[in-house]
């Protein structure tokens, strides 16, 4: 199946090429990645641009100027435009391991609608590097919402019908945008090991 990764990105000339490699390197090939800017005003048009001739998977949009600015507008427009059968958002400096979508993948069998893997953080040198650890008996909600259940926006893989007609983004959060959506997609969700 198609898989879809949205990438909202604002003056990320700088840092979205590890991140565009890191998604060409993935075992699972099948997939289109959205990249919506935000109104970028450095280089990224440009080198976005460059990208997508060189693979069609990769698409570059901007997002329409009736919509509000911020990231979580570009995710939302991403979601529109997307026509994979699984949704997987993800940030403009992250960095996905080469078997990231397969391994996800794998998890979803009739029922699931979404799969959560656990994800590695460094510091701001690209060190220290920490595997978050995720209880796969906890109760998903209430572990998340008192963070102990550590769940990163890129390391998340929806069902695209369980994603349809619900509310997503809100374009008025400008911090913890991923926090509030996934409260209220988790929230009553059953949690499979």
């Amino acid at each position: 199946p198609l898989i879809s990764i949205i990438i909202p990105t604002y003056n990320r000339a700088h840092l979205i090429g590890e991140t565009l490699a890191s998604i060409v390197a993935q075992t699972y090939t099948n997939w289109e990645c959205l990249l919506v800017d935000d109104g970028s005003t450095d280089t990224t048009a440009e080198f976005l641009a460059d990208y997508c001739n060189k693979d069609a998977r990769f698409q570059f949009h901007q997002r329409p100027l009736n919509r509000p600015k911020g990231a979580n507008a570009c995710r939302n427009y991403g979601f529109e435009l997307s026509k994979g059968k699984y949704i997987n958002w993800f940030d403009s400096d992250d960095f996905m391991m080469p078997d990231f979508v397969k391994l996800k993948l794998v998890g979803f069998k009739k029922g699931i609608d979404v799969v959560i893997c656990s994800s590695y953080v460094v510091d701001d040198l690209l060190q220290n590097k920490k595997a978050i650890e995720l209880n796969e008996n906890a109760n998903l909600f209430k572990e998340y919402a008192l963070w102990n259940f550590k769940i990163i926006t890129g390391c998340v893989l929806f069902r695209k019908s369980f994603l349809d007609g619900k509310k997503l983004f809100l374009s008025k959060i400008k911090r913890g945008q991923e926090t509030e959506l996934f409260s209220r997609l988790f929230y009553k969700l059953p949690c499979e090991a």
